[in-house]
């Protein structure tokens, strides 16, 4: 542990008087030396790996959701077409297709469908 520590060195400039302050901080701290305070410090300001990792997942699948949200939207614009129009055509059919496998890709990040599923509808 000791040869770890000594890997990585680092120089700081300070004033006279930010030493002095530093000196003091690190005597009030629960730390026994410099590096250990330092250390401390530092290592408090970063967020810690599994706090990324969360936060990536949760941002992730809100931009899953925003895009069923688009994909449902597309499906419910051609619905509304349909029913106006009163007939529906192939390029329809293609679009509504092609609209609901999108969906089930992104819900498949979400949720991972089953085979059953899988092998009935995709």
């Amino acid at each position: 542990m000791v040869d770890e520590l000594r890997l990585f060195r680092r120089e700081i400039k300070l004033t006279r008087t930010e030493k002095m302050e530093l000196d003091r901080m690190v005597r009030e701290s629960s730390a026994n030396n410099f590096s250990d305070f330092v250390r401390q410090k530092i290592l408090k300001i970063f967020p810690r790996i599994e706090e990324v990792e969360y936060v990536l997942e949760k941002y992730l699948k809100i931009e899953i959701l925003r895009e069923v949200q688009r994909i449902c939207s597309n499906l419910n614009r051609i619905a509304l077409q349909v029913e106006d129009a009163d007939y529906i055509t192939r390029e329809h059919i293609g679009i509504i297709l092609t609209c609901v496998q999108e969906l089930n890709v992104e819900i498949n990040k979400v949720v991972p469908l089953s085979k059953e599923f899988r092998e009935k509808y995709m």
